[in-house]
């Protein structure tokens, strides 16, 4: 399959970034008596803003300029790929249902299966990881991880 790698690029860059101002508001809640620029939701902001210029930009590129990469993709080749992506989409959606320890833990058994990883020194590595990264952010940075059906952890 043929590729245009600015138009397809800009394309998912402008759809995303509209998926994320349309979100945006209701994730990062701050009071009112709070000045914008000294809130939460300035570096977000700013981020999902050039992201939204960069794809308007590839997509002005593709269209009007006529500046074009092509890139031949064979999805057979890809599948790992494609695999990790529906992985990393399913735990998006886990840590909502299950928490972050816990959808941790099945992505991490999943990923070990599907790369054949029997290694139970990694494996034990991985999951201290897991739990460090919760600590980390639970108890040093004070910020609330999703637990079972989203309810939040606090530490």
């Amino acid at each position: 399959m043929k590729i245009k790698t600015n138009l397809v690029g800009g394309g998912i860059f402008v759809i995303f970034s509209l998926i994320l101002l349309a979100l945006q508001p209701s994730q990062i809640l701050v009071s009112n008596n709070i000045v914008f620029l000294e809130s939460a939701k300035v570096a977000p902001m700013m981020s999902i803003i050039v992201m939204l210029v960069g794809g308007i930009f590839l997509i002005f590129q593709s269209v009007v300029l006529k500046k074009e990469k092509e890139v031949f993709i064979k999805f057979a080749e890809q599948k790992n790929a494609l695999y990790m992506a529906l992985f990393m989409s399913l735990y998006a959606g886990l840590i909502y249902f299950l928490g972050y320890l816990i959808a941790s833990a099945v992505l991490i058994i999943v990923l070990f299966k599907f790369y054949n990883n029997k290694n139970k020194i990694h494996l034990l590595v991985v999951f201290i990881i897991a739990i460090l990264v919760y600590l980390l952010f639970t108890q040093l940075f004070n910020v609330s991880l999703p637990g079972i059906g989203g309810v939040i952890s606090y530490g």
